[in-house]
């Protein structure tokens, strides 16, 4: 796996990606350029027309022609073969030119599937984005029919670190903790304190923090369960998340609060970042659920 860029290494790309070459780049940053491309694509860089037009001037006419001539018919790889170029000023040019075309695509794809290989496609790595803190790597090959290996390889690529090699717990983020935990806003925290969910409920239970979990509401619920004669447990983790009440037969009850999760009835939409980011919890919450096969009952106010 590559090493992580630092702030002020994604600061200096920021500031030179259009006033230096890609190569003078990777060598005072100490980095493949390849790295250079994929930081400045995640990053949305782009070259502007005077930086690709200098890179134009490097190209002779007969390359040129090679170049109009070929798209279309091979892929930008072998063309950077063909004329003894790196491969992304050839994309570059492909781009200055305006030789986009609905074929890219098909070649594109065709050559990857003869080499076995297919490419990702924006719902899936929306999907990784969503799912690689709360899934494991094998169960997203499994939903997606990708091998594990690829999505390793796609993960490292969007750098989307599911663990991460810490220190000790700083003051400043065991007293963000201590203000926040018992939102239950565990996506939110694990991505403020750069830990796992695991990390965190670990130092929570160091710390005898706990969650606002025993409403009221949730103490109707457990009497009548109880007066039913119901078998249940209260608080179980089910893959990082908190589930309010499991019961027999792969069932689960889930108490939600009119604010904490906007209800519909009472609210048009979230009405602050809490909510907001609360919901977005709540629908990944309810896809583990169903992903593990669980039916689940959400008992409103």
């Amino acid at each position: 796996m590559g090493k992580r860029w630092t702030i002020d290494e994604e600061n200096y790309l920021l500031s030179n990606y259009n006033v230096k070459s890609n190569p003078q780049l990777a060598k005072e940053l100490n980095r493949s350029v390849g790295a250079i491309e994929r930081k400045a694509e995640k990053l949305n860089l782009y070259k502007s027309k005077e930086a690709i037009s200098r890179i134009k001037r490097k190209w002779t006419d007969e390359e040129i022609q090679v170049l109009k001539q070929n798209y279309g018919k091979k892929t930008a790889r072998e063309i950077a073969v063909l004329i003894n170029k790196p491969y992304y000023t050839v994309e570059r040019m492909i781009t200055y030119y305006n030789l986009r075309s609905p074929n890219h695509k098909s070649i594109r794809t065709t050559k990857e599937k003869i080499n076995g290989r297919r490419p990702w496609t924006r719902e899936e790595e929306d999907f990784l984005r969503e799912k690689y803190l709360v899934l494991s790597q094998g169960e997203i090959s499994g939903i997606l029919n990708r091998t594990k290996e690829s999505v390793i390889k796609k993960l490292s690529y969007m750098e989307l670190r599911k663990y991460h090699k810490k220190s000790d717990w700083s003051e400043e983020e065991i007293d963000y903790l201590v203000k926040n935990y018992r939102l239950g806003l565990m996506i939110c925290l694990s991505k403020d304190l750069n830990r796992t969910f695991k990390a965190i409920h670990t130092k929570a239970n160091e710390l005898g923090l706990t969650k606002d979990v025993s409403t009221y509401i949730e103490r109707e619920v457990e009497a009548i369960l109880n007066g039913l004669g119901i078998h249940y447990t209260a608080q179980v983790k089910v893959r990082g998340f908190i589930a309010d009440f499991v019961l027999l037969k792969k069932k689960i009850i889930e108490v939600h609060g009119d604010y904490w999760h906007c209800n519909p009835r009472v609210y048009k939409g979230p009405k602050d970042a809490i909510q907001a980011e609360k919901v977005k919890q709540d629908k990944i919450k309810h896809a583990v659920y169903r992903e593990l096969g669980y039916d689940v009952l959400y008992i409103g106010n």
